[in-house]
């Protein structure tokens, strides 16, 4: 009997040490005293990757845990986990950008670019932890990959010009004319071609093309003054402002694509592409379709209202990739596209055929443009479902090292 409950003693002691933590809670970065969870919804895509932006206020998370501890922004280290916290990449790409303001004891607030991989289609939330910390302390950096490279001061087909060199393609952007003058692929194919002179050989081509007269947003003009609001490895944005102050407009950067925020408008406008789709326009091979998957070769003029969500894209007979156009807002104003004189492309948002009626007038409005490799309907309607609907992001409550 003895020797039984013995047994038993033994038992029960093992089964409630069995029970007791095992240690304390998993905290990747000792460096580093607090930490806030970043899931985002994981979506099948067509992109390599997409970067999400997190607005975030680290005055804010820090309050909730101590007071007056000022916030070191080169502190920021984030690792992506899975559901049970076990760490699946310690080194994710990221960027912080500070808001206008900034400041480390009193308004630490800005936006954190994390760029999502995959996709991953076992897993309908991604998961990450980011961990950050106080001034006063060294921390390792964590090293990011560029995926941008960035030439603020090249001369370029007539004007300085703001070169951004991303994996998809290469963007020129005229500075006093506030557009793009230049988008070249990876096999150096140019889908804009602006040229001083020639009209449509040349001068006519551009994005955004946004005002007619005068000019504005047009490459070649010299009516705008842009000045670069951040620069990373992950984003790149720019700031036009009409000399007159009547028109602004923002430009966002990224691997895959490049994003238009029109901030300030004087009067109505429109959203153009003039250019020439995987280096010439072939009206006989060259075709675009509309998001219900309606086709048109680019020998055949249109105009009508696009159906929502409203993009475009255009599709190069001999190259594999396209290049799309998306308008984040939907509206019932005409849209229209003509080939010009056999030399390049004249589509416009908000514009009818053939000139030189403009529609648009909301503010903000959004405009992206990207290239695609593929000309595959099915394959960019995927690309763009970030774009259009973007993933969903939770951030969770920020905690406090137990180490």
């Amino acid at each position: 009997m003895r020797g039984t409950l013995t047994i038993l003693i033994t038992l029960v002691a093992v089964m409630l040490i069995a029970c007791q933590p095992t240690g304390r809670p998993s905290w990747h970065s000792p460096q580093r005293a607090y930490r806030v969870t970043v899931d985002v919804a994981n979506p099948v895509w067509g992109f390599r990757e997409v970067p999400v932006e997190v607005p975030l206020d680290f005055t804010s998370q820090l309050a909730r845990l101590e007071a007056n501890v000022p916030f070191d922004p080169t502190s920021l280290l984030l690792v992506e986990v899975n559901s049970a916290g076990t760490v699946l990449d310690d080194s994710v790409p990221f960027q912080f950008d500070p808001d206008p303001g900034f400041e480390a004891n009193s308004n630490a607030s800005g936006t954190l670019i994390l760029l999502v991989t995959g996709p991953d289609t076992t897993r309908h939330f991604r998961h990450y932890q980011l961990y950050f910390g106080s001034l006063g302390i060294s921390y390792d950096i964590p090293n990011v990959t560029p995926r941008l490279k960035v030439n603020s001061s090249l001369e370029y087909r007539g004007q300085e010009t703001v070169a951004i060199g991303t994996p998809a393609a290469a963007y020129y952007y005229h500075k006093k004319g506030g557009g793009l003058a230049g988008l070249t692929d990876p096999d150096g194919n140019e889908w804009i071609g602006y040229r001083p002179g020639g009209g449509s050989e040349g001068a006519f081509r551009g994005i955004p093309n946004l005002v007619h007269t005068p000019g504005y947003f047009h490459p070649g003009s010299t009516n705008v003054t842009t000045t670069m609001l951040s620069g990373g490895p992950l984003r790149i944005r720019l700031r036009s402002v009409s000399d007159d102050g009547t028109w602004a407009c923002r430009w966002a950067f990224y691997p895959e694509y490049a994003t238009m925020t029109l901030e300030k408008a004087g009067g109505s406008y429109w959203f153009m592409y003039e250019g020439t789709p995987g280096g010439s326009l072939d009206e006989q091979t060259d075709f675009m379709m509309f998001s219900d998957s309606t086709r048109y070769p680019d020998s055949q003029p249109w105009a009508k209202d696009m159906p929502a969500p409203e993009w475009i894209f255009f599709a190069d007979g001999s190259v594999d990739r396209s290049l799309f156009i998306y308008h984040a807002e939907d509206d019932s104003f005409p849209d229209q596209y003509w080939p010009m004189e056999g030399n390049m492309t004249v589509f416009g948002f908000g514009r009818e055929y053939p000139c030189c009626e403009s529609y648009l007038t909301r503010v903000p409005a959004h405009f992206t443009i990207g290239l695609v490799d593929s000309r595959d309907y099915a394959t960019i309607r995927r690309t763009l479902r970030p774009l259009i609907k973007p993933p969903e992001v939770l951030v969770g409550e920020p905690v406090k090292s137990p180490l």
